[in-house]
């Protein structure tokens, strides 16, 4: 589940001028044409932080945000939500509103080495609903804001990857479900590459070991999961 009650002590319920996300991110044109084309509006929901919510941060985490994206329609494109991500200095989860469906959507996001920003991911993770099917749940227990970033941005993650990650590790970190979830993604994306081209093939010893080679595919893919 990854709705969420958040507490009325984190509510921050400001609107964000999508100007400042367009001087912090030092977009393109075509990036400010998407944000004019698909969103209404950006709110600052809430703001969880040791202040907000008696949870003790440290240098590495010390708030997140959670920003409301109102959609003109139902569909947005990935760019604003980076723009909106280098803007910002901490880790953000978006709740994105359409008229018919509300998604979670975050990447991670976590300090540099140096200790002067932020390392923003590549990928981005959701789980999407009809409105009418949204039920929100209170916050995960923790006992530190790290631990609850990790709830959340973990609640998005496929269930699968971290069911298998935690079986094997117990108390597997961001990074390492990460490392797992690129490897099922790569490792589905090579599945499909090959089952084109055994498609495409007509040669029947090339067909032969394409198939052969799919199946090897398939079996690491279901090993990496099961």
């Amino acid at each position: 589940m990854a709705f969420y009650h958040y507490p009325e002590s984190t509510s921050v319920n400001r609107i964000i001028a999508k100007e400042k996300i367009y001087e912090q991110a030092k977009i393109s044109s075509e990036i400010k044409q998407l944000f004019v084309n698909e969103i209404k509006e950006i709110r600052w929901r809430n703001k969880l932080a040791e202040n907000t919510l008696n949870l003790k941060a440290d240098d590495t985490l010390k708030e997140i945000q959670v920003l409301q994206i109102t959609l003109k329609g139902e569909h947005f494109s990935l760019e604003c939500l980076k723009a909106i991500d280098k803007a910002i200095p901490s880790p953000i989860i978006f709740e994105v509103h359409s008229v018919a469906q509300i998604g979670v959507w975050a990447t991670h996001k976590k300090l540099n080495q140096k200790g002067t920003g932020m390392l923003v991911g590549d990928h981005y993770f959701n789980k999407t609903l009809p409105k009418g099917e949204v039920e929100r749940k209170p916050l995960p227990t923790s006992i530190s804001l790290a631990v609850l970033y990790k709830g959340i941005f973990t609640a998005l993650m496929p269930d699968e990857i971290v069911a298998k990650a935690s079986k094997a590790e117990g108390a597997p970190t961001i990074e390492a479900l990460l490392a797992h979830d690129e490897t099922a993604r790569k490792l589905l994306s090579e599945i499909e590459r090959v089952e084109k081209k055994v498609i495409r093939e007509r040669q029947f010893n090339r067909k032969v070991a394409l198939n052969r080679e799919l199946k090897l595919l398939k079996e690491r893919y279901h090993a990496l999961l099961n």
